[in-house]
């Protein structure tokens, strides 16, 4: 008797959990969907290239926070290939797949107890970058100790590294050198 009432309540929480994790799979690609705006459209005919150059109070105006980033002139535009967790992605640069961790920001990671917390910010990010050309800014390193890019990311009108924060889905953390924007960063975390 207590054997079919522990598996009931084993099964009632894998339920549980199977439940979340769907909601906010299924929230995250609803939402994603009401992300693209007029000026989103135009930016999805762009081709990934590396290195371009920004035209004259053009492409990146108005975006809030962005000013922070030392190089706005010189960007690689990407293509989104996976949302790996809420601080990283796969794209495409250049013809090439490759990972990108974001500067300045920490999620949660998976294999910790904050499970949950890394779920919601994986699924946040994939908000975030939904259906647009994602646009990479590099503060003073090219990549970390795993070679993954390390870059400040737009994508869909917003500074994705600061609005992960400002939503509460990140911490601000400064990996030196590439401390550009982390006023920026702290500014939005302890804001109310």
């Amino acid at each position: 008797m207590n054997s079919q009432l522990g598996h009931r309540i084993i099964n009632t929480r894998q339920q549980t959990r199977i439940v979340s994790v769907v909601s906010v799979v299924l929230l995250g690609m609803i939402l994603s969907a009401c992300v693209i705006t007029k000026t989103d459209l135009g930016a999805m005919d762009v081709k990934p290239e590396t290195d371009q150059t920004a035209p004259q109070g053009g492409l990146f105006t108005g975006i809030d926070g962005i000013s922070c980033i030392p190089d706005l002139s010189t960007y690689e535009t990407a293509t989104l290939v996976e949302v790996v967790d809420g601080d990283s992605i796969k794209v495409i640069v250049n013809g090439e797949q490759t990972q990108v961790r974001y500067i300045g920001i920490n999620t949660p990671e998976y294999d910790s107890p904050q499970r949950d917390e890394a779920l919601e910010a994986r699924g946040a990010n994939h908000m975030l970058l939904a259906g647009g050309t994602l646009y990479l800014f590099k503060d003073v390193s090219d990549t970390d100790q795993y070679d993954r890019l390390l870059r400040y990311v737009v994508a869909n009108g917003q500074f994705v590294n600061r609005e992960l924060v400002r939503a509460g889905f990140a911490e601000s953390k400064a990996y030196k050198p590439d401390t550009s924007c982390q006023a920026a960063f702290e500014s939005v975390e302890s804001a109310p």
